[in-house]
């Protein structure tokens, strides 16, 4: 598969403008020809500049159907990123469209491979970090172009219960979907960090310039949300995230 049938979508808002930057960035090293969908937050939106930025970029960027703040949780927004995940995905059924948080890089499309080859047998693709699986890690997975639709369809008429608590993480409420939508061959959970160089959350250190970027260079998907550990006000700490995103693109 080219990069056309791969389309990378961005749910994110003002305060993660600058790691959203770097987040494009990888992308676009990676894959040049791939679409590239941002929604942001209608009441938190990004700064006029960026967005004028982007859009010159060929970047699709609109607002959201609705507020979402920095995550997309319970039903509600459930929905609305279905919705947003099946327009922003490929026209033909067996590309793929990626969800890619603001805060996460790609650096290798390798954990596609299964996906790349004209008789891809998976419907889904993602990081699973525990055993037996888990649901899929929130940062970046992947689905086939046709799923949002099938998944938002379970949604308006569960084949069974579908319990949504109004704060469940985006990420369980898509993984219960697709158990109730996709046979369980259908999707692929990949092992992650130290089992294998697919995907890995950053562990920041006490000195930001310190040479652990380098460790990271053989991960394909490196997430910079664990920011528990860092010092400062949020807006300093998602400061300290993007500038450790460059640090790591530019090793």
């Amino acid at each position: 598969m080219s990069s056309p049938l791969l389309s990378f979508v961005w749910f994110t808002f003002g305060g993660d403008a600058a790691c959203l930057r770097w987040s494009l960035c990888s992308v676009r090293a990676i894959a040049p020809g791939a679409a590239r969908h941002v929604f942001f937050d209608p009441d938190q939106p990004l700064p006029p500049d960026l967005i004028w930025e982007l859009s010159q970029e060929g970047v699709h960027i609109r607002p959201s159907a609705g507020p979402h703040g920095r995550n997309l949780n319970g039903q509600e927004h459930l929905e609305r990123q279905l919705d947003a995940l099946a327009a922003a995905a490929p026209p033909d059924n067996t590309g793929m469209v990626v969800k890619i948080d603001s805060d996460t890089v790609v650096q290798s499309l390798d954990w596609l491979a299964p996906a790349l080859i004209p008789e891809n047998p998976f419907s889904a693709i993602g990081f699973s970090a525990t055993h037996p699986p888990q649901p899929l890690c929130g940062p970046c997975y992947a689905l086939r172009a046709d799923v949002p639709r099938r998944l938002r369809h379970t949604l308006a008429a569960p084949p069974q219960p579908l319990a949504f608590l109004p704060g469940l993480p985006e990420d369980h409420c898509v993984s219960t979907l697709l158990d109730a939508t996709l046979q369980p061959l259908e999707i692929l959970r990949l092992p992650t960090w130290p089992k294998r160089a697919f995907f890995a959350g950053y562990q920041y250190p006490d000195d930001a310039d310190a040479p652990l970027q380098g460790l990271y260079r053989a991960i394909s998907v490196v997430t910079f949300g664990n920011r528990s550990l860092i010092p400062g006000t949020e807006p300093e700490k998602r400061a300290a995230a993007a500038r450790a995103m460059e640090l790591l693109l530019d090793a």
